[in-house]
Order: structure tokens, then C-alpha cells, then sequence
């Protein structure tokens, strides 16, 4: 987790995407932007305090879905792996 001192990065170390004022809390509690918590987070949060990450496949399918947010299905970016 960052150090509440810490400023909120302009970008999401993990998807590369805008940080947004409601990032701040998932910035301070996870180290991510609100819709990486809500698509990798969320659910595996155990998982992700032992160090999972979502692999480079997962995050490059996660970039395409999310570049039209009127298509992105939460099911599609969710794999037996996880």
C-alpha cells in the first residue's frame, strides 16, 4: 500500500489509465486506479495482498475492452487462472 503522504499519480501504475478523483481511495488502499480495483481487485482481495497481479495478456485485454466503456463486460476479463 502507498504512503497516505503520498500524492496521487496522474496515471494508474497497473493500467496505465487516468487517475480520477474517486482513484484516491483505491490509490491509497490498494496502489490502483478505482476501475482496476473494481475489474482485478474486487472479489480477490486476499489474492492481491499476497502480491497476485493480472498478467500482461489480462491487462492488454483489459486495455482493449476498456477503450470503448460502452463494451466492457466484466465476464470476459475474468479467466479460470484468476
Amino acid at each position: 500500500m502507498p504512503d497516505q503522504s503520498l500524492r496521487v499519480p496522474a496515471f494508474c501504475p497497473i493500467c496505465s489509465g487516468l487517475m480520477m478523483g474517486r482513484s484516491t481511495y483505491s490509490w491509497y488502499d490498494y496502489g490502483t486506479c478505482v476501475n482496476c480495483f473494481i475489474y482485478f481487485i474486487e472479489g480477490r482481495v486476499q489474492r492481491w495482498k499476497e502480491g497476485w497481479r493480472p498478467s500482461a495478456e489480462e491487462l492488454c485485454r483489459y486495455k482493449e475492452i476498456a477503450e470503448d466503456k460502452d463494451k466492457i463486460d466484466v465476464s470476459s476479463l475474468v479467466t479460470d487462472e484468476m
